[in-house]
């Protein structure tokens, strides 16, 4: 009769092939643990960022006092949604006016979103109820306060005015400047609709919040 024993001696290679398996798993775990101190205990995946794209409404009926969008600003809203193809939209805002809701609306709508409007049309501020004609001041301290809710990770495209867009910026931390000029693009010239160009309909401003709080600013044109 031949011991149970006497079996394992004859395959000899069991015993080697557990070790070497037993080296790998190792030297795995100790690549992955240097891969870890490289990164440093405070660091944070670039996916843990909170990027917001801001955009002005498309090209209005000035003559209007609903100021519609023209043919134009139509034109040009749906020219967005190619734009921001590639980028992993989480959430599409606008302000409360008409101008900028159709602005992003072809791009919410291709994503299967809503355009969420900050402050909603119909809400009270003041004492008075928010109507598409209503200053685009009051939607500052709205849009500011979702914007810094964001989750981290998320990515946003806020459609505003010439009056509320670089208050909205300067409320998330971005920086301004009066040496801040018009070839620069990391920094905003004020942060009044004194220095905004009004005649412009085709910037895109990039905010990026880092987990750390740092605040970044890139501007560009489409």
């Amino acid at each position: 009769m031949t011991a149970r024993g006497d079996k394992t001696m004859r395959n000899p290679n069991h015993s080697t092939n557990y070790q070497a398996g037993l080296l790998r798993l190792g030297a795995l775990l100790v690549a992955g643990a240097l891969l870890a101190a490289c990164a440093g205990p405070g660091a944070a995946p670039e996916a843990q960022n909170t990027t917001i794209y801001f955009v002005r409404h498309g090209e209005p009926n000035f003559k209007d006092s609903e100021r519609p969008l023209l043919p134009e600003g139509h034109a040009r809203a749906q020219r967005w949604v190619a734009y921001f193809k590639d980028v992993p939209v989480t959430h599409v805002y606008a302000t409360h006016t008409d101008r900028t809701r159709d602005t992003v609306l072809p791009l919410a709508t291709a994503r299967g979103m809503k355009v969420v409007q900050f402050p909603p049309v119909g809400s009270e501020l003041g004492g008075k109820i928010v109507v598409n004609r209503t200053s685009g001041s009051v939607a500052t301290k709205p849009m500011v306060t979702a914007l810094r809710a964001l989750p981290p990770g998320s990515t946003a495209v806020v459609a505003g005015n010439s009056g509320n867009l670089y208050p909205i910026m300067a409320g998330l931390g971005v920086k301004s400047s009066t040496a801040c000029t018009a070839e620069r693009t990391d920094c905003l010239p004020c942060v009044t609709r004194k220095c905004f160009d009004g005649k412009r309909f085709d910037q895109v401003w990039k905010v990026v919040i880092e987990r750390d709080g740092k605040v970044t600013l890139s501007r560009t044109s489409y």
